[in-house]
């Protein structure tokens, strides 16, 4: 019970963020919403983005296994991955951030036995981005 309730708590933390985030950005404030994005994926993640973007699937997935996180968390970073996408710029690093997060994807429905339809959405809107 105390577990939950640590997972719940980070995840409302974490979704309190990400709305701070969308709400710098849809303000004009881009580059204090990509710090926050960036400090925030440190701090909650363990991960920077530079390493994010040089990984290639099997550093990704092996930091997905050594990082152990809950099903919830992962489900997090994914919305983080693809608020960062959600521009479908063509450009070399959403086309890096494409691929890890389908590889996130992935990872969380065969690994944590976890679907969800917004996910399986996401996933059909950022396949479509790559195959473009």
């Amino acid at each position: 019970m105390y577990r939950k309730d640590l997972i719940t708590a980070e995840i409302q933390k974490l979704a309190q963020i990400l709305a701070k985030i969308m709400g710098l950005k849809i303000d004009g404030d881009l580059e204090e919403s990509d710090q926050l994005f960036e400090d925030s994926l440190l701090s909650e993640f363990n991960l920077v983005l530079v390493d994010l973007l040089e990984y290639n699937k099997s550093e990704f997935e092996q930091y997905l296994r050594n990082q152990n996180f809950a099903t919830e968390k992962l489900d997090l970073l994914s919305q983080f991955l693809f608020f960062k996408l959600e521009s479908f710029q063509n450009t070399s690093e959403n086309k890096d951030i494409a691929e890890r997060l389908l590889q996130l994807y992935n990872f969380i429905e065969l690994e944590h036995h976890t679907f969800s339809m917004e996910n399986l959405t996401r996933q059909k809107q950022v396949e479509k981005f790559l195959l473009s």
